[in-house]
């Protein structure tokens, strides 16, 4: 018998816990305190260092990283972390964490985008305006901003724009090798297209991987059942929720803000795949975090003092039966 033991996290980057994204009406300053918030997370994180779990985070900011990288070197734990974002989400990107009994193997940085762009050619040709063209642009231009006339989306363009990066560690424990992956979708939400390349980008890369046992932590930004969910199922992805109950969480997030309004519902996954023909019975437990000082049974929206992130946290084990 063999086990894989993950447990995975959004975080959420403090560059987006702030007044100009929540009102004093849904949330307390404490909720949105970063110094706070960090000593929050920290003591959920070495919770799930103490039972020894590969940790998958996602909005891992510049200045957690730095306190990660101080909790993993307190505990033997290692470490690794990227940053694809800029300035305005505080430099965020997923890490992952693993106990001192995994060995690494590899460790890769893809950028979903490069990959897209080497493999599938832009539907609509660039083509070079002639002379006319180049003279009465700005006019063109000018009249399109002010009437409010905005060109079609070139969906592909704008996906091969968004520089999200694939985390992808191999773990060896007493010989077996796991392949870890850490992605957070685009937040493309009114453009859905976007995520579909991605989505089937990355289906792709873990199909190209070597065989092996996989598990793919993410932050989907999508909900259940839609098209992009069954991108993963149909490509032969096992949600470890879904694998437990027979549904999905009724949800994994949810926040009032200001740009977005109220949401409330499920877009964290952790999907495993054997790709080696592995025929051996599978079973999975997963746990979602528990909320205190729910009103009406009801629960409060994320974050709050108690708990610091609008996203839940998943444990999730898959024990595989040796035949």
């Amino acid at each position: 018998m063999s086990k894989i033991e993950v447990f995975q996290w959004n975080v959420l980057s403090q560059a987006f816990c702030n007044r100009k994204t929540y009102d004093e009406e849904h949330y307390a300053d404490q909720a949105l305190d970063g110094e706070k918030r960090r000593e929050k997370l920290s003591a959920f994180i070495t919770e799930a260092i103490k039972v020894k779990r590969i940790i998958v985070l996602h909005e891992v900011d510049i200045v957690l990283r730095g306190h990660l990288a101080v909790l993993c070197d307190k505990h033997n734990y290692g470490f690794q972390c990227q940053g694809h974002g800029y300035w305005r989400n505080g430099y965020m990107g997923s890490a992952i964490m693993w106990p001192p009994e995994y060995s690494l193997e590899g460790m890769e940085f893809i950028i979903l985008a490069d990959r897209i762009r080497e493999r599938i050619k832009d539907p609509i040709p660039v083509r070079r305006p002639g002379w006319i063209e180049w003279i009465f642009s700005p006019i063109v231009s000018g009249y399109k901003w002010a009437t409010g006339v905005k060109d079609p989306i070139n969906y592909y363009r704008a996906a091969v724009g968004r520089t999200n990066v694939l985390l992808h560690a191999t773990l060896q424990l007493r010989g077996e090798r796991i392949h870890v992956w850490a992605y957070h979708m685009p937040c493309a939400f009114r453009a859905l297209p976007i995520m579909d390349y991605h989505a089937n980008e990355l289906v792709h890369i873990i199909h190209e991987a070597e065989e092996g046992r996989h598990v793919l932590c993410m932050d989907g930004n999508f909900q259940p059942y839609t098209e992009l969910y069954n991108t993963f199922v149909e490509a032969g992805f096992l949600s470890a929720a879904f694998a437990m109950n027979g549904d999905e969480p009724e949800w994994t997030n949810r926040s009032v803000s200001k740009w977005g309004g109220e949401f409330t519902g499920t877009l964290d996954y952790v999907w495993f795949i054997d790709t080696s023909d592995d025929t051996s019975l599978q079973t999975y437990e997963v746990e979602f975090a528990k909320l205190d000082n729910l009103e009406g049974g009801k629960a409060p929206f994320l974050p709050t003092v108690d708990f610091p992130s609008d996203h839940l946290w998943m444990d999730v084990k898959i024990t595989r039966q040796i035949n």
